[in-house]
């Protein structure tokens, strides 16, 4: 026969159950979502911490770890905000901070009424939690009430930690620049290229597509967990070879980077019988272009020894500016790779410029450049 079991709160009963169980000293640490029914707003037990089954990638433990010492050493209320779009790593470093904090986490993630859901835990809830904002921008960023809450209004004297998520950094600008509401305020952007490979080398198949997979990540306008799972899953259903058919097909949005350039076209067998075909001579060169632009219409009597040695060694080269497109930003480009359809002979990124080599040599010196994307979407990138 069921038990009957009654709950007195002064002068009101209401009916229990066998599991019903009193929590005198505040909740036991777990994870909580806020719910309303007919009566008023409760707490929904999810679990006793957050559960990961799977590898977590690009958690950064340090923040993690700069977080947990800053609560250990102050006091009052603490609050920080993770921003970034989907997939980028915010929500599974939220969920690792709250599992080392160890307070009763209470999670909110709309709210009808959000002055009666804010009044019902400043006055109900007699314990220190972590108070878990996700995607607060969706349903709080007008909100005052929430500011108030940050502020102390409510007074309570046990202390609150507010972790805000956000897709987007659209939330009222009095939370920005207020460490006394919000402490820490975070971004996640694409992943790092060392978690990026870290990926690459537990889901791929064939080791050697590592490599040319990772060239295509590279020109991708946003690089996610989910979305490199899901481009290693392609490469290893179809094939490295069929890279370029999935770089065309995937919906995935790629960069394509153009560079204006000067270009130095010499002769074919111009530098026959030159012995150093090396770094050095193409800087002559280059500088030699550098040194004969300033010349202008300098009457040949009046030209120095340098400027006579510049026009000597640009004897027989064809100089005109252009752009080139690629499929590579140009710090990822190497030698044997294609540079405006040529073979790169070699390349120096940090004084910006290529070298190619078919039939003839052409030095193209960087001036300038930009991805585009399949939207339009521009970015300078040199």
């Amino acid at each position: 026969m069921e038990q009957n079991i009654w709950i007195q709160d002064g002068n009101t009963f209401v009916k229990g159950s066998a599991t019903t169980k009193a929590h005198p000293k505040g909740l036991p640490k777990g994870i909580y979502e806020v719910k309303e029914s007919m009566t008023g707003y409760y707490l929904n037990r999810l679990g006793d911490s957050f559960v990961f089954n799977y590898k977590l990638y690009g958690i950064n433990n340090e923040f993690i770890d700069h977080f947990v010492k800053t609560y250990n050493n102050t006091t009052g209320n603490l609050g920080v905000l993770f921003n970034g779009i989907k997939g980028t790593g915010k929500t599974v470093t939220a969920e690792e901070l709250c599992n080392r904090i160890e307070l009763p986490v209470i999670i909110v993630k709309s709210c009808k009424e959000v002055d009666d859901m804010l009044k019902f835990l400043a006055t109900q809830i007699n314990f220190d939690y972590i108070f878990f904002f996700d995607e607060y921008e969706k349903e709080f960023k007008e909100s005052s009430s929430v500011l108030s809450f940050m502020d102390g209004v409510h007074n309570s004297q046990h202390r609150k930690v507010f972790l805000l998520t956000t897709n987007e950094l659209d939330i009222n600008t009095n939370l920005l620049g207020r460490p006394s509401r919000i402490r820490y305020v975070r971004s996640f952007g694409n992943l790092p290229e060392e978690t990026t490979l870290e990926l690459l080398n537990d889901i791929l198949i064939d080791k050697d597509a590592i490599e040319p997979v990772l060239d295509l990540i590279r020109q991708m306008q946003i690089i996610t967990v989910d979305l490199v799972k899901a481009l290693a899953q392609e490469v290893n259903i179809h094939g490295k070879d069929k890279i370029d058919m999935i770089r065309k097909n995937f919906n995935l949005e790629f960069s394509d980077f153009t560079y204006l350039v000067e270009s130095i076209e010499l002769e074919a067998g111009s530098l026959q019988g030159v012995q150093n075909i090396n770094e050095q001579l193409f800087e002559k060169i280059i500088k030699s272009r550098e040194i004969a632009r300033k010349i202008g219409g300098k009457s040949p009597s009046k030209l120095t020894e340098e400027e006579l040695d510049a026009q000597s060694t640009l004897a027989g080269t064809y100089i005109r500016t252009d752009s080139v497109s690629v499929h590579k930003e140009i710090k990822y480009l190497k030698v044997g790779d294609e540079f405006d359809d040529r073979p790169i002979f070699y390349i120096n990124v940090k004084k910006g410029y290529i070298v190619t080599c078919y039939n003839n040599f052409i030095i193209y010196v960087i001036k300038s450049g930009y991805s585009t994307n399949a939207s339009g979407k521009f970015n300078q990138v040199y």
